[in-house]
């Protein structure tokens, strides 16, 4: 999760102020929500420190995370469909579906991304060249 949101750029207007943290979702996996923020604890994205948050059942629109990792569970649906076409860069196991912008598919033992750029385009995130290069690998 962290080295893909290192490739995606975000408008201005997704941050409240210059300096805000890049907010980090994690729904459907609470142990990966506490792996998430021991990792991330301290590391930057353009500038900005990382919050890992744990998102339960819905997303808060006034405190949308920038990053949300959805695990498959039965909330998957609602909240990738409050995320689209919202400034969220949402990551999925598996291959990329509706509202999921990046998915990430067992190769062997490595996990490759898949990117939906439709997905990026409405949310008007920008990716970079070689993440693209690396999910048409």
């Amino acid at each position: 999760i962290y080295r893909v949101a290192t490739f995606v750029a975000w408008p201005d207007a997704a941050f409240a102020r210059p300096g805000a943290p890049l907010l980090v979702g994690v729904a459907g996996d609470d142990a990966l929500a506490a792996e998430a923020a021991r990792f991330m604890d301290g590391r930057l994205v353009h500038g900005r420190p990382l919050a890992v948050v744990r998102i339960d059942r819905r997303l808060d629109p006034h405190a949308m995370p920038h990053v949300l990792f959805v695990a498959a569970s039965p909330a998957r649906g609602r909240l990738l469909d409050a995320a689209h076409c919202q400034p969220v860069l949402t990551v999925c196991d598996g291959a990329p579906g509706h509202g999921c912008v990046v998915g990430l598919v067992a190769d062997g033992a490595h996990l490759r991304p898949r990117i939906d750029r439709l997905e990026a385009t409405a949310g008007q995130l920008r990716i970079s060249a070689r993440l693209l290069a690396l999910a048409a690998w």
